[in-house]
């Protein structure tokens, strides 16, 4: 009443007395017992540093002046009076640190609260209340099926959506890496293959099948024949041609010639396409096939029979490339002369000079390389006087000036001097 007329309590705090004093007596008594068990800011007291101070003496001037006292009475005491008191001092000290303050822990912690917590739920108190009573059991369902259900539905499909593309993301990136692990692979075993095509299969085997599709020739050529020049475009001076064939009809030319060519150091083979009038010749169109592809063709697979080629004749005029005037058909197949036939009957003409010395020391064991070292050494020259070898130490025949002029009458160049001698190494071979 003090506390309502000096106006000691907000407006909510007299909302809520007014609404405590129309309750039940029980329902008071329940939450006067409720209160009894929340900490509440009231519970705590705040003074100045000057009372506060002053508190703090007066308790140490009180501790003192009791210990003065207890010593003078002491002193007039006998002292199995003095023991009998200290004794049960200490064991009402230790009895109320050890066990009796414990128990009112426990009882004021744990009991009381359990009790008045179980109790108090009936009321309407407590966090367990709403749960602990029929009363609010279809609001709760509503409330728990309008937002918790939605949002726990919600919260679970967002995390599977999020998963999902982490993982998709993941497997994207492992695929992607995978497929440019195995380009990397392809493109290395490609560029092995093409290599190993290169340095080891450097014998092409050309076959000339036919020409076809020849443009209409003048009146003048129907008495002449015809045959097809090939060459390397760069390091083999060599030329191959086919027998001169006449042409009947509108048939095709079909020669079925084959031939073997040195392409180690070579990247395309020129073809021509030629004419012959009694002593005069002529060029009807070129064209040409280049090698890498292939050899990239045959490092993904490798055809038992070859590889069909065809090629396009153009005839160049004023500098410009003119319609086709023919087809040349071929059948070409890479060959290693250390594993597959190449030349006919053994022949090596088809070599050049210094990749025939090559092949020819590749094929030898490292004991006899010495022996072709010091017979080359001692081949003559042109002109030159031979020195005699010996031919029972098991070493390489040498030759002699007037053997080497024998069979090789006409030599003049230092090219065909070491063709000479690389075909007497393969002939000792």
């Amino acid at each position: 009443v003090v506390e309502s007329m000096l106006c000691m309590r907000n407006g909510r705090e007299r909302q809520k007395a007014r609404v405590t004093q129309s309750r039940r007596a029980a329902h008071r008594v329940v939450q006067t017992m409720w209160e009894s068990t929340r900490i509440s800011i009231n519970n705590l007291r705040f003074y100045s540093t000057i009372s506060s101070t002053a508190m703090c003496g007066l308790l140490l001037a009180f501790v003192v002046g009791v210990a003065i006292y207890i010593l003078t009475i002491t002193i007039y005491l006998k002292d199995s009076v003095v023991y009998h008191w200290l004794t049960w001092f200490a064991v009402m000290i230790c009895s109320w640190i050890f066990f009796l303050e414990p128990l009112l822990l426990f009882w004021t912690q744990v009991l009381w609260a359990s009790i008045v917590q179980t109790v108090v739920q009936r009321y309407g108190f407590g966090s367990h209340a709403l749960a602990a009573t029929s009363k609010y059991k279809s609001i709760l369902k509503e409330v728990d099926e309008t937002v918790l259900v939605r949002t726990r539905k919600s919260g679970a499909i967002r995390i599977q959506r999020w998963w999902k593309g982490l993982v998709r993301t993941r497997q994207q990136a492992g695929e992607q890496t995978e497929q440019a692990t195995h380009l990397q692979t392809d493109r290395k075993k490609d560029v092995a293959s093409i290599a190993y095509l290169k340095d080891r299969k450097w014998c092409l085997r050309v076959e000339v099948v036919d020409c076809a599709k020849i443009e209409a020739l003048p009146s003048g050529f129907k008495d002449a024949t015809f045959f097809v020049k090939f060459r390397c475009d760069a390091n083999n001076p060599n030329v191959s041609t086919t027998k001169p064939l006449p042409k009947v009809g509108e048939a095709p030319i079909v020669f079925n010639e084959h031939f073997f060519v040195d392409i180690k150091d070579s990247n395309a083979l020129v073809v021509e396409f030629w004419s012959r009038r009694g002593t005069s010749e002529e060029l009807l169109g070129s064209g040409q096939f280049a090698f890498q592809p292939l050899r990239l063709r045959e490092a993904h697979q490798t055809p038992t029979d070859g590889h069909p080629v065809e090629v396009r004749l153009m005839k160049e005029s004023a500098g410009k490339s003119a319609p086709a005037v023919g087809l040349v058909h071929f059948q070409v197949q890479f060959l290693d002369p250390l594993n597959d036939e190449c030349g006919n009957q053994d022949e090596d003409d088809w070599m050049l000079p210094k990749n025939r010395m090559k092949f020819a020391l590749s094929r030898m064991g490292p004991g006899n390389k010495k022996n072709v070292g010091k017979m080359l050494g001692n081949l003559p020259t042109q002109g030159a006087e031979g020195a005699s070898g010996s031919a029972g130490d098991g070493s390489l025949p040498v030759l002699t000036g007037d053997e080497y002029l024998a069979d090789n009458t006409g030599v003049k160049t230092e090219t065909d001097g070491l063709a000479y001698r690389s075909r007497k190494v393969m002939t000792a071979l």
